[in-house]
């Protein structure tokens, strides 16, 4: 109120009438509520992390570049890339490292008899990896399942940590794998104002003979959360089964990867990849195009300029939200 004050009184002039004056306060106080109602510029090419805030009107998709050996790409810029909605180029759009955003994890483990060997000999490898990649900032959770989510427990101390990896194989010899995914998916916290990561890591063969869900309906409820999923699963002999390719499908869909190994060295170097990847992830963001009627799955697609050997990870489109419909760039 000080500059409308100043703007009404710095007149000298004491032939001014009262109806100048009184054009003048009105004046300066359009000026005002004008420039509260206009919205903010776009945020420039790579602002830091903390200068980020979600925007119901802006899409936010978290990315990994890797180099040709596999290995995290840490100076990509705007610049480098080429993004693609539905076929069409965004012209606008922003990046920025995500390294500094906490980062809400969710671990889930099948306890179903095809999977119980392996899971034991996956705990202490596990129990490694979450100690060296959640930070104080973060927020953990361990899920366990068969033939429902049996439960997603908050991990706040290592012992909880431990007992919660532990889980007792149930007595109903059946796998809701999508079914559990779903619902610990749907019990994510909700995003609030400002960013963040966020990843579900699971363990599990990928089979399933009990759910009412798809492995779309998991891949559609991680795209709504923003969730990527990273698989991890042991190699088996069986000749039945398309596991694998609901897994590969998921992870990919979701911004992810899937990962098979056959023994505790590999899976140390795979779970030491997926925390490189938290580690080094960016924020793609960009003004949510002009949507005629809200609800509809925008396809998104996200390419390097700079070279093309570097590979993009993303999650490969998003939901338009209800109340984002009709904003324009």
């Amino acid at each position: 109120m000080s500059k409308l004050c100043v703007c009404s009184q710095s007149r000298p002039n004491n032939s001014l009438t009262f109806s100048r004056i009184h054009i003048d306060v009105w004046f300066c106080a359009l000026l005002l509520i004008v420039s509260c109602c206009l919205p903010c510029a776009a945020v420039a090419a790579d602002p830091t992390a903390s200068d980020i805030r979600a925007d119901v009107n802006e899409v936010q998709l978290g990315m990994v570049a890797t180099d040709a050996a596999g290995q995290p790409v840490s100076n990509l810029a705007a610049a480098d890339l080429k993004v693609l909605e539905d076929g069409s180029p965004i012209s606008r759009f922003g990046l920025s490292s995500a390294h500094d955003l906490p980062l809400f994890a969710t671990v889930i483990y099948d306890t179903s008899e095809s999977n119980q060997k392996s899971w034991r000999q996956m705990q202490k490898p596990v129990v490694r990896f979450v100690q060296s990649t959640i930070s104080k900032q973060d927020q953990l959770w361990v899920a366990a399942f068969d033939n429902k989510l049996q439960f997603r427990n908050q991990i706040q101390q290592p012992d909880q940590l431990t007992r919660a990896l532990s889980a007792k194989r149930g007595t109903f010899n059946a796998t809701a794998f999508n079914d559990a995914l779903l619902q610990a998916l749907r019990d994510q916290p909700a995003a609030d104002a400002k960013p963040r990561r966020a990843a579900m890591i699971v363990f599990s063969d990928g089979e399933d003979n009990y759910s009412i869900h798809s492995a779309r309906d998991v891949i559609a409820a991680a795209q709504q959360a923003k969730v990527a999923v990273y698989t991890v699963h042991r190699t088996h002999n069986r000749a039945w089964g398309n596991g694998d390719g609901i897994l590969h499908a998921i992870a990919a869909g979701t911004g992810g990867r899937d990962f098979t190994v056959s023994n505790t060295r590999e899976l140390e170097s795979a779970l030491a990849v997926i925390g490189k990847e938290l580690r080094s992830c960016y924020l793609l963001y960009y003004p949510i195009p002009v949507s005629q009627t809200g609800g509809e799955f925008r396809r998104v697609s996200v390419t390097a300029t700079r070279d093309n050997r570097i590979h993009i990870q993303v999650q490969n489109g998003y939901f338009v939200r209800v109340e984002s419909a009709g904003i324009g760039e």
